[in-house]
């Protein structure tokens, strides 16, 4: 009777422990689908904050930009001067000097009556044979397909495109090769040979110009884009895609 009984209570805790390494075991995997659902869910709700997207190769960051912006002034001259106090910043030696050559570049347009700084530091191209502007104006083509045109700063330039030029600069970036048409349509804004062009863009984005043009296509969210370009003249590499 005795042993019986023993037998009884050794298979009720068999049982028990059978059942609670069960529960644990199935509440664990649960736990763990639970946690992967929610991950994904996540990653797909996350909305894509383009500013995070910039190109991490370019020399001089949009925040060394900001800051050295403040130690700018416009001469009698109406070129752009950087005050003698910058040294506060404590910026890298490569920094600066890159954007002295920027500044070079944008006074000598305006010394040889090329262009025109304004107060917001945004340069104005003129025409060489008039004293009238081009237009380099953004005008909106189309309603809701987003804009075409370019502004220039003292820092670079922001390209736009709209959803059909956007189309067809990333197919023809995408498609390899040299990308001859989207090299061109964006050598309009830019006045450097396409095939320099070219190089500074495949120098500094992952996967050369096939990785710009994917790039392109991951900002377009049917409005078309705005592709930021820092650097003036031959200095110029693009720095960021964003969507209109």
């Amino acid at each position: 009777m005795k042993n019986n009984n023993c037998s009884k209570i050794s298979k009720f805790f068999i049982v028990l422990l059978t059942i609670i390494i069960s529960t644990t075991f199935f509440s664990n995997v649960s736990s763990a689908e639970v946690k992967k659902s929610d991950d994904n869910n996540s990653e797909k709700n996350q909305p894509i904050n383009s500013e995070q997207k910039d190109v991490k190769k370019t020399k001089v960051s949009m925040k060394d930009i900001k800051k050295i912006e403040s130690y700018l002034y416009l001469s009698k001259k109406r070129t752009l001067i950087l005050k003698s106090d910058y040294t506060d910043l404590d910026l890298d030696h490569s920094i600066i000097n890159e954007v002295k050559a920027w500044l070079k570049y944008s006074n000598q347009l305006v010394l040889e009556k090329k262009a025109v700084i304004q107060p917001d530091f945004s340069i104005k191209i003129l025409d060489e044979s008039s004293t009238n502007s081009l237009d380099h104006k953004v005008s909106t083509l189309s309603k809701g397909c987003g804009k075409n045109g370019h502004n220039v700063y003292w820092w670079g330039y922001n390209l736009y495109f709209d959803c059909n030029e956007t189309r067809s600069l990333y197919q023809s970036f995408k498609a390899g090769g040299g990308a001859t048409s989207g090299i061109a349509a964006i050598s309009r804004f830019i006045p450097v040979p396409p095939t320099q062009l070219a190089s500074a863009i495949a120098g500094v984005i992952g996967g050369g110009l096939v990785g710009f043009g994917q790039m392109i296509q991951d900002e377009h969210e049917g409005h078309g884009v705005r592709i930021r370009f820092t650097g003036l003249g031959y200095a110029a590499v693009p720095s960021g895609v964003f969507p209109q």
